[in-house]
């Protein structure tokens, strides 16, 4: 990342900076998978659980008769243990091959130019205060991945560069000395993941129904125009109660979409079905892709408090103890009445802190509802997805050892709280349970 900026002052109460900002992200991945077939004579001997070259006990039988499952009915199947797996076949020395879909390398930079008028006078004997200004991006992306069929691997590289224009102003009023009006509005961009610009995939066509699976490096950012109006009262020393209404108008979104397309409509070439291409032509594929998700209007408002709660009775250590809570509600849709994805209606968070002189604890709880993932139409209904609402609990706290040196400890969902995604049409079926784990940093800074 580079980054030149200057300031120049106009006039009191109002400076100019502008500056140019160059930044580069990538990343690279080489999937791979294990090429190995195995028979008895590949078990590891001497390793409980083998006998007489049967391996035993690596994929115990459960039965789903506690309710897990909806709908099991008490049927039984395998969980693989893969631990197990491992040490008796060894397969830590086993060969392994390219995984197309999982091998890909995108490299995206940025060029930016911006200026911005700074702002702090008085209006009406009272303070005003913000920045009005444009910011110009200029996105240069390429992206390549792997395409295979039939085993042959064909590397696939795409370059696609888009450019934005992003005015915005932010001010805040003083209605009064402890009542501030604050108005914002801009033009927003948040680029894709760049995960989902693989340009690589997968075309599969054996079996009863044939498949493409692959990224989508045109998929354009989240693109938005957003207003923001609110009012804050400092009702007390350390105290602030807000409320925050906002819009945004959406332009366009990136999200993801599993459909029965004919081939002849994909825009794909012939060639990725070799020698099968004037029969499969006019079949239908079930394709997994990204795609650009056209216009939506997401509305909302939010609920702020923060509170030192110094007025508490009792030795001054007390006093150091504080709240900060907000809750935010959302209603969101698409231009075609759909509901958005990922976008969660209500969410809150609570934080209960302590501050003192030298050592500074935090516990916070964060709340999000449940969200949908997918939304399937038509015959594809039953692929809308929704994910669990969920609570995440982190700690954190810092000590200052000496004007300079810092020591920090951080614990993020300490929980160990789960995310589950099911499909909601017809029979709910468990999608995904992921469980994330606790995770805790320890951290030192320094002042030099």
């Amino acid at each position: 990342m580079a980054r030149i900026d200057f300031e120049y002052d106009l006039a009191e109460g109002y400076t100019l900076k502008a500056g140019v900002t160059q930044k580069s992200y990538g990343y690279e991945i080489d999937g791979l998978q294990a090429d190995k077939t195995f028979t008895n004579a590949d078990i590891t001997t001497g390793v409980d659980g083998v006998n007489d070259g049967v391996a035993c006990g690596i994929s115990p039988v459960v039965t789903a008769d506690d309710g897990s499952i909806v709908n099991a009915g008490g049927q039984s199947f395998f969980l693989p243990d893969f631990n197990r797996r491992n040490e008796l076949l060894d397969s830590g020395c086993w060969s392994y091959g390219v995984v197309a879909g999982s091998t890909r390398e995108v490299e995206e930079d940025v060029l930016g130019y911006f200026a911005q008028v700074n702002v702090d006078t008085e209006v009406f004997g009272n303070r005003l205060r913000g920045n009005i200004g444009v910011r110009e991006a200029q996105t240069d992306l390429t992206a390549g991945g792997i395409t295979v069929v039939q085993g042959a691997v064909t590397p696939v590289e795409v370059k696609h560069d888009y450019s934005d224009t992003l005015p915005s102003m932010t001010l805040a009023y003083n209605l009064t000395e402890d009542l501030v009006l604050r108005a914002a509005a801009a033009k927003v961009l948040a680029r894709p993941e760049l995960t989902d610009l693989n340009p690589g995939g997968s075309v599969t066509i054996f079996g009863t129904q044939p498949a493409v699976s692959y990224g989508n490096p045109f998929i354009e950012p989240f693109r938005a125009e957003s207003y923001d109006l609110g009012l804050e009262w400092y009702y007390a020393d350390d105290a602030l109660a807000g409320l925050t209404f906002f819009q945004k108008d959406v332009e366009s979104y990136p999200t993801s979409e599993t459909t029965f397309i004919q081939w002849s409509e994909l825009g794909l070439p012939d060639s990725l079905l070799g020698a099968q291409a004037d029969q499969l032509r006019d079949q239908e594929f079930r394709v997994s892709r990204k795609i650009n998700g056209g216009g939506a209007m997401i509305e909302g408002a939010e609920v702020s408090w923060q509170q030192q709660l110094s007025f508490l009775p009792g030795p001054d250590w007390v006093k150091g103890f504080g709240i900060q809570a907000n809750y935010t509600y959302v209603d969101a849709a698409t231009d075609t009445g759909r509901p958005m994805i990922n976008v969660s209606e209500q969410s809150y968070n609570f934080t209960l802190y302590w501050e003192g002189e030298k050592f500074q604890a935090r516990i916070s709880n964060s709340y999000r509802g449940e969200y949908f993932s997918n939304i399937g139409t038509g015959a594809n209904l039953w692929q809308t997805r929704v994910v669990d609402d969920s609570n995440i609990v982190g700690v954190s706290a810092s000590y200052d050892l000496t004007e300079q040196l810092k020591i920090t400890f951080k614990g993020v969902n300490i929980f160990d709280e789960p995310q589950h995604e099911y499909e909601t049409e017809g029979v709910a079926r468990v999608v995904r349970n992921h469980s994330f784990g606790a995770s805790y940093f320890v951290g030192a800074s320094y002042k030099f």
